[in-house]
């Protein structure tokens, strides 16, 4: 999980994109091709912390299920 202060939901997606696309090609010891996916929310003034991390989750999973390596938001 990253907690990004002061960042919109655009930048936070920006930065989740140029972090997946530095793993995506690094070679690992090991491992053939190795991809991650991220799932990105923004709290608003109604969230708590089981609430914005619930929105980040249905993210990651949307991201997940359209094929992997990709950044939802």
């Amino acid at each position: 999980m990253l907690i990004l202060p002061n960042t919109d939901i655009d930048e936070a997606i920006e930065i989740s994109e140029r972090i997946r696309e530095t793993v995506e090609s690094n070679e690992f010891e090991k491992v053939s091709k190795f991809t991650c996916s991220f799932g990105v929310a923004q709290l608003s003034e109604n969230d708590d912390i089981y609430n914005i991390l619930h929105k980040a989750d249905l993210m990651l999973y949307t991201a997940k299920n359209s094929g992997r390596n990709i950044v939802m938001g």
